[in-house]
């Protein structure tokens, strides 16, 4: 019984070396991160593959959170180390798009999700509603009551950002 205990210590321990690790590690990259753009390769069900080039050399990293509604071909902002490309965030929030290929439409409603830093937005196109989710930017909250612009992809309007 005893030794359930001491492995049960250790296994929180060495979470708790993880998280404090993992969190000086975004703080280093908010430091001294340098910004470039990452398309997303392939976004299905739990993995989601970006890819990103650095100085000529390209990246791929395989993200694992559930990833429902992106699309093949979106950009994004990521945030990368200048001494190990490899270790970046890709910043959701910073979604990098021509506005020549969108077009844009009233939001018809967005408010904070209930599960995390989302907002969840409405858009009509034509006769059709779509709904989405974007990440809440951290530098700026949605204002309650002030209306959200959408600008949605003149190819496939289910491709929306929500600026606001």
């Amino acid at each position: 019984m005893a030794l359930k205990k001491w492995i049960g210590a250790l296994a929180a321990l060495g979470f708790l070396v993880w998280l404090f690790q993992a969190r000086n590690s975004y703080r280093h990259l908010l430091a001294v991160g340098e910004k470039t753009v990452a398309v997303v390769l392939e976004a299905a069900g739990k993995n989601m593959t970006v890819v990103y080039r650095v100085r000529g050399t390209t990246y791929e990293k395989v993200l694992s959170e559930p990833f429902d509604g992106f699309y093949k071909g979106e950009t994004f902002v990521i945030l990368y180390d200048p001494q190990d490309p490899a270790h970046a965030e890709v910043r959701f929030h910073e979604p990098v798009y021509d506005q020549q290929a969108y077009a844009s439409t009233p939001a018809t409603a967005y408010g904070t999700a209930s599960f995390g830093s989302f907002i969840q937005f409405e858009y009509r196109v034509g006769q059709k509603t779509h709904t989405r989710f974007q990440d809440v930017h951290p530098d700026k909250a949605p204002i309650k009551g002030k209306p959200g612009k959408v600008f949605y992809n003149l190819k496939n309007p289910e491709i929306a950002y929500l600026e606001y």
